[in-house]
């Protein structure tokens, strides 16, 4: 049971550093030059 937790809590914090992650690069690429994927 408490590893299920775990792991569904993992899940959570990976996705939320993915998402995180894709901010932080999103908003640098904006930064440096204009992004032609958005």
């Amino acid at each position: 049971m408490v590893g299920m937790l775990l792991l569904i809590r993992q899940r959570h914090i990976s996705r939320a550093l993915l998402l995180y992650g894709v901010l932080i690069s999103g908003k640098y690429m904006k930064k440096s030059s204009e992004n032609p994927f958005l």
